[in-house]
């Protein structure tokens, strides 16, 4: 007689094992459920019955023994504690959506405080309860983040309102002084949304796994509870960097300088960094944009002027955006736009060091070339030629006269050649007089007339400082040039002192002066002639 013994895997179907050679058989009076091993009585069948009677019987004897009654209770219970997992995870689901939906609210409706307090409490029971599906989800971080550059925007608008009443009332010394104090605590307050924005960034960093890979902009990750999904984007670190721009550029407003908003635009090229170097992971996403290194330029730029304006920052902030500038150019894929070059001829143009009228010169002579070539969108503004002629008035170099007068031609033939409606001002014109006043070149006063006449034919009025200068680089050249050349400037100094003198008396509210100093260079000028 052969006797079987059914054999039942999940979810219930039923199979009959192996026949049972002996009673030490491995598989003998065992009922299998699932992975599970459950002991079973023996069940013996008469040997006179057919097959298919004795499977009739084997089966509603098996399904009415205390082993059926058993299975069936397992089932139940397994199926219980599916059920009430699934509920507790799907409650679990809900209630972090609902609280991801709520920090978004706040966000959105300017309650950042709220906001952070929320996304701050999640964070905290994650890491207490080592689950990583409790972090706030990439959507919160992102609301936040975008909060505090709206408040800092606010803020900024705040303050810009406040300096253009004290601009506006400069005699009431009460307001004035109650308007900076007040200025100078939403700067503090720019910086602090900025350092908040910082955090959330590097926690978002080292909640992901970036800080992993590359270190931790934190130094040491205090927790080892990982979330990919938090990975920031370049977005994230485009906000981060103009959160620390918006920090540097408004203490240079309200000349307000701490510790904090004078490492401000570093903090920003660190953040650019990284990003340049997750740029070379193809799986990571993020890469700088041409805005990113233009924000993080404007923070460098920002050290040459307000509270932090010394000299040593005078000098570096130019060198430090042109670096930035430089690395951008290299770029395979990006090209400065009309806006960078802008900014960095600006901040050469503040700037003190020896060579700075030379590399404004060279971003404004580039912004030309590639205007001639086609692209419209580099066709230099009255202001850059303007900044570049400032920078060459300014510079102590042999060369600065001629550099100045190779602009303004330059300026001249853009409007001859009907290349642009742009033509030089009253200042254009004043800036290369200056510079012309402090060459010590014999020669440099041989263009002034046409300077005057060239003024004349645009309509354009000189003022005391561009008669002042021509005087003056008459007498330098009358005590500079050979004798009979001498004396031709020398007349050129009383013929200029004469027009000045026309222009004077043409009207009373004139804004030409003679000054002593105008007469004493006259007087130095004739000095030379022969007696």
């Amino acid at each position: 007689m052969t006797t079987r013994i059914p054999y039942i895997r999940w979810p219930g179907v039923v199979r009959y094992g192996a026949s049972l050679q002996s009673s030490s058989s491995k598989n003998a009076g065992r009922l299998v459920v699932g992975q599970s091993r459950v002991l079973t009585p023996s069940i013996s069948v008469a040997a006179t019955e057919p097959l298919h009677f004795q499977h009739d019987v084997q089966q509603r004897r098996f399904f009415a023994s205390p082993v059926s009654n058993n299975y069936t209770r397992i089932l139940f219970e397994d199926s219980a504690i599916r059920s009430f997992s699934t509920t507790a995870e799907d409650a679990a689901t809900s209630k972090g959506d609902d609280t991801n939906q709520q920090i978004i609210t706040h966000a959105e409706s300017g309650d950042i405080t709220a906001a952070q307090d929320v996304l701050t409490q999640m964070h905290a029971d994650a890491i207490s309860q080592n689950d990583s599906d409790q972090f706030a989800d990439i959507d919160s971080y992102t609301a936040v983040m975008n909060g505090l550059i709206d408040q800092q925007k606010q803020l900024i608008s705040s303050i810009g309102e406040e300096l253009n009443e004290i601009q506006s009332d400069l005699n009431s010394t009460m307001p004035n002084r109650l308007s900076s104090e007040s200025n100078e605590r939403g700067a503090a307050k720019v910086m602090t949304l900025a350092e908040m924005a910082n955090e959330l960034l590097i926690q978002m960093e080292d909640v992901s796994g970036v800080s992993d890979r590359y270190s931790s902009m934190r130094g040491n990750v205090a927790y080892k509870l990982r979330n990919a999904n938090l990975q920031p984007t370049s977005h994230h670190y485009d906000l981060t960097i103009t959160a620390f721009v918006n920090a540097a550029t408004v203490a240079r407003d309200t000349n307000y300088s701490s510790p904090a908003t004078n490492n401000a635009p570093y903090v920003a090229q660190r953040w650019l960094q990284r990003m340049e170097t997750l740029a070379f992971d193809p799986y990571s996403g993020v890469s700088p944009s041409v805005d990113s290194y233009y924000h993080v330029m404007e923070a460098y730029a920002s050290l040459g002027n307000g509270a932090v304006a010394m000299p040593a920052n005078k000098n570096r902030a130019p060198i430090l955006a042109q670096a930035v500038f430089d690395k951008l150019k290299d770029s395979t894929n990006l090209i400065p736009t009309v806006r960078e070059h802008r900014l960095l001829i600006r901040a050469w143009s503040n700037s003190t060091c020896k060579e700075a009228a030379y590399k404004a010169m060279g971003l404004w002579m580039n912004m030309l070339r590639l205007f001639r070539a086609g692209d419209e969108e580099m066709e230099p503004r009255l202001e850059d030629g303007k900044m570049v002629l400032e920078a060459w008035s300014r510079a102590i170099n042999k060369h600065s006269a001629r550099r100045a007068q190779t602009v303004l031609n330059a300026m001249e033939k853009l409007v001859t050649h009907k290349k642009t409606d742009v033509r030089p001002d009253l200042d254009c014109y004043k800036y290369v007089l200056i510079a012309m006043s402090r060459s010590k070149v014999p020669d440099v006063g041989a263009n002034v007339i046409d300077l005057f006449n060239t003024m004349e034919e645009d309509r354009i009025f000189p003022d005391t400082a561009c008669f002042d200068a021509a005087i003056e680089t008459f007498k330098n050249c009358s005590r500079r040039a050979k004798l009979e050349e001498a004396e031709t400037y020398a007349n050129a100094a009383e013929m200029m002192l004469k027009r000045m003198e026309r222009e004077h008396d043409r009207s009373s509210v004139s804004a030409v002066l003679p000054s002593s100093t105008t007469y004493t260079n006259v007087i130095q000028a004739l000095a030379v002639r022969k007696t």
